[in-house]
């Protein structure tokens, strides 16, 4: 699997678990953020990439903010 897989899927992972605790579905998320349905399905699993806005609506809708950390910062 590539990096860019495994952070696919990482990040959708993340996404999940907040929606999750949030008690949101897939749609009110979508909805949330202004996609559809299946684009939020398919950033969720991984099985897409998001643009850098998108992925601040989603994250919004969650109730949470996307950060940038220098990768030395990173453990």
């Amino acid at each position: 699997m590539s990096s860019e897989s495994a952070a696919l899927l990482d990040i959708g992972r993340l996404l999940k678990q907040a929606r999750l605790a949030a008690s949101l579905t897939q749609e009110q998320v979508a909805d949330l953020a202004g996609i559809s349905r299946p684009r939020y399905r398919d950033i969720e699993t991984g099985a897409a990439a998001a643009r850098a806005n998108t992925l601040m609506n989603i994250t919004r809708a969650l109730g949470l903010e996307m950060m940038l950390i220098p990768q030395a910062m990173v453990p």
